[in-house]
């Protein structure tokens, strides 16, 4: 039987937000949100499996190297697995806007990939993220979708009507208690 997952976007979602125009690709630099864990426990106990799904266009400009991201994600699934929370996967997107690949939100490349690999009922399955591309790639996924705004950097990465989101949350916490009520 398939599963359900959140699938969250990573900076802004799941992390600090970097200034705009920088990048988070060093664990030193890495600050989780607060409730962030909390909330992935409560998802967690609620049936859900946590897939991070995350655009890294510092790779495609030369900022830093794929080996780098998979180290930062393995030293934030570590963290999380010290403190009870599972990171069932990370997926990122190495390429740049230009480079229209199949798997840089908003395009669904990711969740579909994920949806395949893990066995996840993408219909009962939601993402969350601060930006429209990540509603945007969950709608066509065929997912319930969320806008976390609490990181956002302006008005300008908030949904259109076009991609009106199932969910309005400042954080995962938030979202837990709208998404999961019982």
């Amino acid at each position: 039987m398939a599963r359900k997952a959140l699938f969250i976007d990573r900076d802004g979602t799941l992390n600090h937000n970097p200034p705009q125009g920088s990048f988070v690709w060093l664990w030193k630099d890495w600050r989780f949100l607060p409730h962030a864990e909390e909330a992935l426990r409560k998802f967690i106990k609620d049936g859900y499996i946590i897939v991070v799904i995350s655009n890294q266009s510092g790779v495609g400009k030369g900022l830093y190297t794929i080996r780098d991201v998979e180290v930062l994600h393995e030293r934030v699934k570590k963290a999380l697995d010290k403190r009870g929370v599972h990171i069932e996967a990370f997926y990122f997107c190495p390429h740049l806007t230009e480079d229209n690949c199949d798997c840089r939100k908003p395009k669904p490349g990711m969740l579909l990939k994920a949806a395949k690999e893990l066995d996840i009922d993408l219909h009962a399955s939601i993402v969350a993220g601060d930006a429209a591309r990540d509603v945007e790639a969950g709608k066509s996924a065929g997912t319930q979708t969320a806008f976390v705004y609490g990181n956002a950097y302006d008005d300008q990465q908030r949904p259109g009507a076009a991609a009106h989101p199932d969910f309005v949350a400042k954080d995962l916490l938030e979202l837990h208690t709208l998404a999961c009520k019982k």
